[in-house]
């Protein structure tokens, strides 16, 4: 009997076996319809095709930052590496140096030894070495040094400067001993050593000093430069500053130098010929300041200009202060007593100090008066002591009795207040100038505003009006404050350089010249640049009109207020005022120009607190002109 067989008919045997083994397989191992489905969701083409973009994103952005860092930035980061063996040092510029106008040196650079140190490059054990080795050769302790450090630091990687004004023998043997440490460094600079001392130029020249984290502002400084700190050092520091250089060494791992590479230049700073005269200054200082202490006063200034220019011949204020002290090296104490001085040194009274001008205001009333047609040069008022408002108020001539009949020169010559009262505000039936148009002729000759000078500490002086008296005392202006104003009294208050200019308008008849300090500017190669006069305004009053205020102001030489310059070897032409100051004396004025006829010079001098301009000013203001027209040239 023949079975049936196991596999479906057709099949071969390998074929049948193939089979049964391929069945017996996925029924016992193979994959259920779960497992199946798991399977094609993790390799969906879809997502397959967001991690392909993901993967793709990342190399593009690996292979950006190469390309940027590699061809963009590959020259910066080629520098910095060479920066690693190539060390680069500044030239430092030479300052400009300063003259007088004869070609006199004021100011030069001397040479400035410094000690400094950089904490990033220096090891704990190398520290502790330097700072032992250090301190015994600049006396100080490691504790010292550490407290200057902490003081002046900025960044562990900015050298700190220890200690200036090293003497030779303290830098060579620095030298020797820190010759291994690459965080010592040894620095020769220039400071400034300014050599006329007793012509008292310290506020007008100004001094140098160390740039400080304020003047980093400027990113053209380093913190160990040195730059102007005040009066033409100041105003003119990029002019006097120059360019620096600098050249490259390349250095081994340790600092040292092994190779020059090569070098840039640096660009000297200009030299400034000033306006300033010396030996006029030197002698004007001289006087004044010893006519201040004679008398017992504390404190005064001058000043002299050329009429015909508006250069400043000289200009003194008094006290002042060393300036070397500051450029070179000033201790606590020393500043502490300058800054707590109740004779403020540091104030530049010329350009800075505002005073009543007393008397010599009456120039600005003569001209005006005389401008307006208010008075005629054969104007007479009779002067009997004073003027008497509404039987309460006595405004008086300082002359008990009075001048008696006064003309304009006469006015002047005498100083007669009845004479300005009338001009200023009027009395019964004459009519005066009034407050608004004293102002303007006063503003037409340079007061109550600044003159433009070229040094920093310029003030306005002021000009009162009845706006400012509302609102700073809630009260109206009266006739009063105009009579005050017409003598130069009350709130009306000046400088001297405006009070200078203002006599050197008188003196060429009519123009009003912007003050100037510096006359030429001489560059590196030698080339000169000539600074013009500049006319701040022309025909502030008519000729016709200043020609009576000239004699005006000679009579008061030959016959009047100012006699004592009277037997000068030149005509002068000049103005006394005495300014009074609440519960203090009066501060004493003197004006003056010469010669007469062909002006060459106007002076001022003003001592603070003194008694009358007539016997305390003009006494200097003669003996400085017998000087100035009789010294050899």
């Amino acid at each position: 009997m023949i079975k049936p067989s196991l596999f479906p008919t057709g099949e071969s045997y390998r074929s049948r076996v193939h089979n049964y083994h391929k069945r017996q397989w996925e029924g016992e191992y193979g994959p259920s319809p779960d497992t199946q489905q798991s399977i094609s969701l993790l390799f969906h083409p879809r997502k397959l095709t967001i991690i392909s973009l993901i993967f793709t994103f990342c190399l593009l952005i690996l292979l950006g930052r190469l390309f940027y860092l590699q061809i963009i930035q590959g020259n910066h980061w080629s520098q910095l590496a060479e920066g690693n063996r190539i060390k680069t040092e500044i030239i430092k510029a030479n300052r400009g140096i300063i003259y007088d106008q004869q070609g006199q040196i004021l100011v030069k650079n001397i040479p400035n030894f410094s000690l400094q140190i950089i904490p990033a490059k220096l090891s704990e054990q190398q520290e502790e070495e330097i700072l032992s080795i250090i301190g015994k050769i600049i006396n100080l302790s490691p504790l010292q040094i550490r407290d200057k450090i902490t003081e002046q630091q900025i960044s562990v990687h900015y050298p700190t400067i220890l200690k200036e004004n090293l003497t030779y023998q303290e830098f060579l043997l620095l030298k020797i001993k820190t010759a291994n440490y690459p965080g010592v460094l040894l620095k020769t600079d220039f400071v400034r050593e300014y050599l006329t001392p007793q012509a008292h130029l310290s506020h007008l020249l100004g001094y140098v000093g160390r740039v400080t984290e304020k003047d980093l502002i400027n990113t053209k400084y380093s913190l160990n430069d040195y730059i102007g700190k005040s009066g033409l050092e100041l105003f003119d520091q990029d002019i006097l500053a120059g360019q620096d250089g600098k050249k490259q060494i390349e250095i081994d791992s340790q600092g040292r130098a092994k190779k020059f590479l090569g070098a840039e230049s640096a660009i000297d700073g200009q030299d400034l010929v000033l306006t300033i005269d010396l030996d006029l200054q030197q002698k004007l200082a001289q006087t004044l300041i010893s006519q201040i202490r004679s008398i017992g006063a504390r404190r005064g200034s001058a000043v002299a200009v050329n009429p015909q220019n508006g250069q400043i011949l000289a200009m003194v204020s008094y006290p002042d202060f060393d300036n070397n002290l500051f450029s070179q090296g000033i201790s606590q104490q020393q500043l502490s007593k300058l800054v707590n001085s109740s004779d403020y040194p540091f104030i530049f009274r010329p350009i800075s100090g505002e005073y009543p001008p007393g008397s010599i205001f009456k120039i600005v009333l003569a001209s005006a008066g005389l401008q307006e047609g208010i008075i005629t040069s054969k104007t007479n008022i009779n002067s009997v002591g004073g003027i008497n408002i509404d039987q309460k108020w006595w405004y008086p001539d300082w002359k008990v009795g009075g001048h008696g009949l006064t003309n304009v020169i006469k006015a002047l010559a005498e100083s007669v207040n009845t004479f300005f009262y009338y001009i200023g505000g009027g009395y019964k039936d004459f009519s005066g100038l009034g407050l608004d148009l004293i102002n303007h002729y006063a503003r037409e000759f340079g007061l109550g505003k600044k003159l433009g000078i070229d040094i920093y500490g310029e003030t306005d002086g002021f000009l009162p009006t009845r706006q400012w008296r509302k609102k700073t005392t809630g009260e109206q202006w009266y006739i009063g404050d105009t009579y005050h104003l017409s003598i130069g009294q009350g709130d009306i208050l000046v400088t001297p350089l405006q009070i200078a200019m203002l006599t050197a308008t008188i003196a060429n008849n009519g123009k009003l010249f912007q003050p100037y300090l510096i006359k030429e500017i001489i560059n590196s190669l030698g080339k000169s640049k000539e600074i013009k006069p500049v006319i701040i305004k022309q025909n502030v009053i008519d000729e016709k009109y200043l020609k009576v205020v000239q004699q005006g102001l000679r009579a008061a030489v030959t016959q009047g207020s100012a006699r004592s310059l009277s037997g000068l070897p030149i005509d002068v032409a000049g103005k006394t005022g005495t300014a009074q100051v609440a519960n203090k004396k009066s501060h004493a004025w003197f004006t003056c120009y010469a010669p007469y006829d062909q002006p060459t010079i106007a002076l001022t001098i003003l001592i603070e607190n003194s008694g009358e301009g007539s016997a305390v000013s003009a006494p200097v203001a003669r003996d400085v002109l017998q000087w100035y027209f009789t010294r050899e040239r």
